[in-house]
């Protein structure tokens, strides 16, 4: 019996003693955790069950402050940092203090230096989002221009006696624009098949492709352009390809008044048969653009172009000169007038005059006329009329024709329609 109460005085003393000692070390030896932080700080304190046991509440007091300040000082940092120290209940209150202050000057350090990385790293995303805004800066623009045009001329191909036929002529035309302040860059492809009531060699499928770069300085203004048509129509009326590339200066007198001066290499080929035709056409000319008011514009230009021919019978040189005048006569309707003056002096093609030979002389005059209205923005018509008319010293390159086109056009895009 006396070791049963031996045996069980014996286990509440152990169980006693493990509360005790327990409760202490987990009271003084659990890590302080600041708040919103990574950090763990870790206070050692070895004479905690010596002083719980003589009930030296005094130094446990001072312990208990201490571990206050500590967290005081290490909630203020907002860098991820472990630290780990350990405190003696023989260090004054004063320096713990001082200790404390050190480590506020050393997380303020660490605090700077962070600050001072986080800029670096955003250096190179500055310069990136400082391009990208340049490049927004740029104005993109399309459009796609579907048209379908009939006509009808009295002398389709500018014979002596003439030749009359209905054409229809459908056409779709789309066009890239990217424009900033000062610079335009713009693609134009066009499609066109016209179909003629009478065998012609004007019958055909043609495609016309132009790129133009136009960088303006001031009052100054450079433009590059690059053009390729392919079994297009001429002012000629012949179907041929041609390559042309222009270089245009142009300067601004004010907003009303412009002169662009420009000058331009032309290659022309034939089809095979006609190969001894095929040319290159140098070129030299002026426009001189003026705002009469709000709704009138008036333009006048003149070029110089040489054709120089595989057969010297083609080699001419000739004037264009062309006046033209638009006006906006209401908010959806547009009238265009154009009149120009062709002469022609071939260099060794001679005809007969009398009797003597003469070298040829053509004169060529056109008058046009046109009226655009604007059911939508999208969607309208053209009416128009044109006269042309050749004198020469060669009577079988007289002629007159008189034409009459209407078409109906409709176009997407998110801009104006971009035209060559």
């Amino acid at each position: 019996m006396k070791s049963v109460y031996f045996t069980i005085i014996v286990i509440t003393v152990l169980v006693f003693s493990s509360n005790l000692f327990g409760q202490d070390d987990k009271k003084n030896t659990e890590p302080i955790k600041a708040e919103k932080t990574k950090w763990t700080i870790v206070v050692t304190d070895n004479l905690a069950p010596q002083r719980a046991e003589n009930g030296d509440n005094k130094k446990a007091d001072s312990t208990k402050t201490a571990k206050t300040e500590v967290k005081t000082v290490v909630e203020k940092p907002s860098s991820s940092v472990n630290l780990e120290k350990s405190f003696s209940p023989k260090k004054s209150d004063a320096g713990e203090v001082k200790n404390g202050a050190q480590n506020s000057d050393k997380i303020q350090s660490l605090k700077q230096t962070d600050d001072k990385k986080k800029k670096v790293e955003k250096t190179p995303q500055n310069e990136t989002d400082s391009a990208a805004k340049k490049l927004s800066d740029w104005e993109k623009t399309w459009s796609l221009l579907a048209k379908f045009s009939t006509s009808f001329d009295t002398n389709l191909e500018h014979d002596p006696v003439g030749v009359k036929a209905f054409g229809f002529v459908p056409s779709i035309t789309a066009g890239y624009q990217m424009r900033s302040s000062n610079q335009r860059l713009r693609f134009i492809y066009s499609f066109a098949a016209p179909r003629y009531t009478i065998d012609t060699d004007l019958n055909r499928f043609g495609n016309y492709f132009a790129a133009s770069y136009r960088y303006s300085i001031g009052k100054w203004s450079f433009e590059t352009d690059g053009e390729v048509s392919l079994k297009g129509t001429s002012e000629d009326r012949e179907t041929n390809d041609q390559y042309i590339l222009t270089e245009t200066i142009g300067y601004r007198f004010d907003k009303k008044t412009r002169l662009n001066v420009y000058g331009a290499y032309r290659i022309r080929r034939f089809p095979t048969e006609d190969a001894d035709r095929n040319a290159v056409n140098p070129m030299l000319g002026f426009k001189f653009a003026r705002q009469l008011s709000k709704k009138i514009d008036w333009d006048f230009g003149y070029r110089f172009d040489e054709n120089r021919a595989v057969n010297p019978r083609q080699n001419y040189t000739r004037s264009t000169y062309k006046t033209n005048l638009s006006v906006q006569l209401t908010k959806g309707d547009l009238i265009e007038t154009e009149l120009s003056f062709r002469p022609r002096r071939y260099k060794d093609r001679l005809v007969e005059v009398g009797n003597s030979e003469v070298l040829r002389r053509d004169k060529k005059w056109s008058f046009d006329i046109l009226w655009k209205h604007n059911f939508t923005q999208r969607f309208g018509f053209e009416a128009g009329y044109l006269f042309e008319k050749q004198t020469s010293n060669d009577p079988d390159k007289l002629y007159r024709n008189h034409q009459l086109v209407f078409s109906f056009f409709y176009h997407w895009g998110n801009g104006d329609v971009i035209e060559p």
